[in-house]
């Protein structure tokens, strides 16, 4: 399991635990704001991995 799914996995386990606690009347609005903020980030890092991701292939092709 690499670094960007790993990290993937927890923001969806604690965006699930929001969730709940959203829809629970826990925290109210104030966890729905770290949910957004914990989508925000999941998608920032698949974004960033996939960048990551072309730029070592294209450097990994110049090697002889």
């Amino acid at each position: 399991m690499n670094t960007v799914s790993m990290t993937v996995s927890y923001l969806r386990i604690h965006a699930r635990r929001a969730g709940r606690a959203v829809f629970g009347n826990e925290a109210g609005a104030l966890t729905l704001e770290w949910l957004l903020i914990a989508v925000a980030i999941a998608l920032a890092a698949v974004a960033a991995a996939a960048v990551f991701t072309k730029l070592v292939t294209a450097e990994d092709k110049k090697l002889p």
